[in-house]
């Protein structure tokens, strides 16, 4: 049986941050338990905690997702924006009477896994958007000067899940939307739109609420009513039939051309703790040194591992309760960031994980597969540019998880990064 090489344990002693842990299971099952597939093979094992870590904020729009929130709790700030069409719905001759605006309520928060906390007078500012905007790019900072759109109305909330809210539309200002919009499809016409439909506010603060999005919730037919974001219009409307226009119904539920929502976030980590965001997406930085690795790459690596611990208990966790929240590792480009902080916004990804991962039983341990990134650092060291978390859904329903960071007090929680290697067969 050979033995390990003096060079590799010198290289491992003088390296800052790798420490040899596991060298003696060559007379124990632990290092081939540890690995599974390879039950003939020993194990070296070193493990070795971050040096740095630091916070990204990619400009990433909430406008695909399948929520909209709107609230003022746990230090965010949500708004919702939504636009429709109308004229592209609606008959050759009809009359409407009635124009409404259908949202489905989802999640609420605060809540508990039972119920939900029941909030009397639960209110939404409503204002008009005078200004163009686009489902796509509703990344962190547009709209900022919303607070000076025209105030329409303030309606109420019901703070059951999967109730209906309903605003009635203004007359005046559908017609407004219908004209301008048949304005702009006429040949002979240069119009400009001066309305570009509605944005929710918060009227209340300590509570987040969710409403399903047009691709998160559904149109109805005739057994069940729409989940998705719903300009109902209700009239009457009049068909050709042969020479003859016959009148009926006329009761239509259109889509918004554009919906999604718009966070800021006041919240600051203590000393120790990093975040990791969804629906304002924030990501975590975690760098380790391993450019030594390259000095022994003739063994293999049969699994590398890279472990972060939550604080479920810091007060800037929030988690709709019987949600699963899941979280993807990836590599960067580069490590400038390590040394360079405001390098940061410039930060590219070399390579993101497919699989999601949650957090385990107890809520603190998250473990990445990343054999595969870490084999790539072994034959380009240059490569390694760190790792990087992120929730696996970024633009869904608004969640913050707490991190212990490289710098946290208790060592035992700071990102560690494991590798299993293979000694080769003489």
């Amino acid at each position: 049986m050979s033995t390990i090489p003096p060079k590799l344990i010198q290289i491992i002693a003088l390296s800052l941050i790798l420490l040899v842990s596991g060298c003696a299971q060559r007379d124990s099952g632990v290092g081939i338990n540890a690995i599974t597939g390879v039950p003939e093979q020993d194990f070296i094992t070193i493990s070795g905690t971050a040096t740095a870590s630091a916070e990204w904020i990619p400009e990433l729009s909430n406008g695909r997702g399948n929520s909209l929130q709107v609230g003022d709790a746990s230090d965010f700030r949500s708004f919702s924006v939504l636009r429709w069409d109308p004229a592209a719905a609606l008959p050759d001759s009809y009359v409407v009477e009635s124009v409404r605006i259908k949202l489905t309520t989802g999640r609420i928060w605060p809540s508990t896994s039972d119920s939900t906390i029941y909030v009397p007078d639960l209110r939404m500012i409503v204002r008009e958007i005078p200004v163009e905007w686009d489902e796509d790019d509703l990344i962190p900072g547009t709209l900022a000067d919303f607070e000076s759109f025209e105030i329409l109305d303030t309606i109420l909330i019901d703070s059951d899940p999967d109730d209906s809210v309903f605003y009635d539309l203004p007359f005046e200002l559908w017609q407004k939307w219908v004209d301008e919009s048949l304005a702009q499809d006429a040949e002979d016409t240069v119009s400009t739109l001066t309305s570009y439909g509605l944005l929710f506010e918060p009227a209340n603060e300590g509570v987040l609420v969710e409403f399903l999005s047009s691709e998160g919730g559904s149109l109805g037919d005739d057994e069940t009513g729409s989940t998705a974001p719903v300009l109902r219009m209700e009239g009457t409307r009049w068909d050709l039939d042969d020479t003859v226009y016959v009148s009926s119904a006329l009761f239509l539920e259109q889509l918004p051309d554009h919906d999604g929502y718009l966070t800021s976030s006041s919240a600051e980590p203590q000393p120790g703790r990093m975040i990791v965001s969804a629906g304002y997406p924030q990501r975590e930085l975690v760098y380790f040194p391993l450019d030594s690795l390259a000095e022994f790459t003739e063994r293999l690596i049969a699994r590398a591992e890279f472990r972060v611990f939550a604080d479920p208990d810091d007060p800037l966790t929030m988690v709709y309760p019987n949600t699963g929240l899941n979280f993807k590792t990836g590599s960067l480009t580069n490590s400038d960031w390590v040394n360079e902080p405001d390098s940061v916004a410039s930060v590219t990804l070399r390579f993101v994980g497919t699989d999601a991962v949650a957090l385990d039983a107890d809520g603190v341990l998250l473990k990445f597969d990343v054999t595969g990134i870490v084999s790539g650092w072994m034959a380009d060291p240059a490569a390694n540019g760190g790792l990087q978390i992120q929730t696996s859904g970024e633009n869904q329903f608004l969640s913050r998880q707490i991190f212990h960071n490289h710098e946290t007090e208790d060592e035992s929680k700071r990102p560690q990064l494991f590798i299993w290697y293979v000694e080769p067969s003489n």
